[in-house]
């Protein structure tokens, strides 16, 4: 009961309780024992459990597959997996390869193809390792194992490492320069000195990627000389982010050009490059409304372009070309390009068209109802256009059978976007989408659209089904969230190398 105890029950309660008490501890003192053994007898077991099956694992490895594969499988394997690396991080698979077993090494090590790329990087943000990875004798073996193979090198540069590090790799590397096929430097104080000693011995070098790791390094440098002769080169990247610094190279063979320098600089070189095939010309420090010039610059071979400004495609004769991706900065440079359409629709040969910055719905119908040749059209607008523009051009894209006439039916890839996280109608988004994959109308195969909100938009989960639908029938969708994804195919699309 819930009654107190009388005085006469208290004392035999009190016994009841003490036995108890006696009788856990001993059950406790017991357990402890037996727990300790139990712990001691499964951790045996577990320890056999493990030797067990590293035994198993290794002899079993014995008679993989993998061992007898023919050595003709095995290259053909560690072709595909060393040529799709990133070019940008050290080989490190490629010595890990050497270390498996003698049939793997003497692969690896008698394919001189394998050592021919080279990575040399000093930044640390890079390269977490550097001490091992830039040791000269590691260096040395690779070249060694190169043997007579076109080298393709990444040097970069970093003004807070050693420089003299820096130096003796360059000067190692230097020795082999009639063997240079590619060059991507990243270049520093130190290092811009060093650029004379090979200036007169890069017989083969076919493709020239500079740029500077600072403002630091770029300090009492005025010019660079070293490329000057180097009549081989056909593609050249040179990226000035602080003070222009000019770098002087042939022209006359040249079929690929990335360049950031005032329009005076490009028109020296577009003048010469008859064989341009790809350009992206970044233009800085326009000096005034008439920083363009008059002259006509004829590049009869061009098929893609990047370039910054709309009033400088009113110089360059362009026939052929095939893919433009244009910057545009303001309503000015949107009515100067809506100016030139008709020029690129008398050609006929636009295929690839992508706007970035400031656009507009109309801007947009105006173009594709005169530019019937095109197949994929993109647009990406800065951060200062309101998300109005953006669903006013999903808006303009829907085909309407009903209309008069019908925008672009003929486009097999839409790409679109926004760098601010404005909200997009997925609803409108989603229509535009479905009246481009119906039975009479079905052309569309590929579609972007880029989000600058980071987190998914709820209006987006409740349409997912359908998006689903429209995968299952073929289409490709990617839907991609945040400001790192629109920089990534803003890069994409200006085919930018450094």
């Amino acid at each position: 009961t819930n009654n107190p105890p009388s005085s006469a029950e208290v004392p035999f309660i009190h016994q009841m309780i003490s036995g108890a008490t006696a009788r856990i501890r001993a059950l406790e003192k017991v357990s402890s024992i037996w727990t300790d053994c139990c712990e001691i007898c499964l951790q045996s077991f577990y320890n056999d459990y493990v030797g067990l099956l590293a035994f198993h694992h290794k002899y079993h490895s014995f008679t993989s597959p993998l061992r007898r594969f023919p050595p003709e499988v095995l290259l053909e394997i560690f072709s595909w997996i060393l040529d799709n690396l990133d070019d940008h991080v050290p080989q490190q698979p490629l010595w890990t390869l050497t270390h498996i077993c003698h049939a793997w090494r003497d692969i690896i090590v008698n394919n001189s193809r394998f050592w021919s790329h080279i990575v040399v990087d000093f930044d640390p943000a890079h390269n977490k390792s550097s001490n091992d990875i830039f040791n000269l004798d590691r260096l040395l073996t690779q070249i060694t194992r190169a043997q007579k193979q076109p080298l393709k090198i990444f040097f970069h540069g970093c003004e807070n490492s050693s420089s003299s590090a820096q130096t003796n790799a360059f000067a190692l590397l230097g020795c082999y320069s009639l063997q240079w096929e590619s060059l991507d430097i990243g270049l520093t104080s130190t290092l811009v000195p060093l650029l004379p000693l090979v200036s007169q011995r890069l017989p083969h070098l076919r493709r020239l990627s500079l740029q500077w790791k600072s403002h630091h390094s770029q300090s009492g440098v005025h010019s660079i000389n070293a490329f000057r002769d180097v009549s081989s080169l056909i593609e050249v990247n040179i990226a000035n982010h602080w003070d222009l610094v000019w770098v002087f190279f042939p022209y006359q063979r040249l079929s690929r050009y990335q360049l950031d320098t005032t329009w005076e600089c490009h028109t020296e070189v577009l003048k010469n490059a008859h064989n341009l095939e790809e350009a992206i010309i970044s233009v800085v420090y326009p000096e005034s409304e008439t920083w363009v010039s008059k002259e006509k610059l004829h590049l009869p071979a061009l098929k893609r372009l990047f370039i910054s400004h709309s009033q400088a495609l009113n110089t360059l004769v362009i026939p052929y070309l095939e893919e433009l991706v244009l910057d545009i900065f303001d309503d000015e440079e949107l009515q100067e390009f809506e100016n030139q359409v008709n020029h690129f629709a008398s050609h006929g040969h636009l295929h690839h068209l992508h706007l970035i910055g400031h656009i507009t719905a109309d801007a947009v119908v105006k173009i594709l109802e005169e530019l019937s040749t095109l197949v994929q059209f993109g647009v990406l607008l800065s951060s200062d256009e309101p998300t109005t523009h953006l669903n006013n051009i999903i808006q303009s894209l829907i085909l309407d059978d009903t209309a008069h006439s019908l925008l672009a039916p003929q486009l097999t890839k839409i790409s679109l976007g926004i760098e601010e996280p404005y909200i997009i109608d997925y609803g409108l988004y989603l229509q535009m989408l479905q009246s481009r994959r119906t039975p009479k109308h079905a052309m569309l195969t590929s579609t972007t659209l880029v989000d600058g909100n980071i987190d998914t938009d709820i209006s987006l989960s409740t349409l997912k089904e359908s998006f689903e639908l429209l995968r299952v029938q073929g289409l490709n969708i990617d839907i991609l969230f945040g400001n790192i994804s629109f920089m990534n195919i803003v890069e994409q699309w200006s085919m930018k190398q450094v």
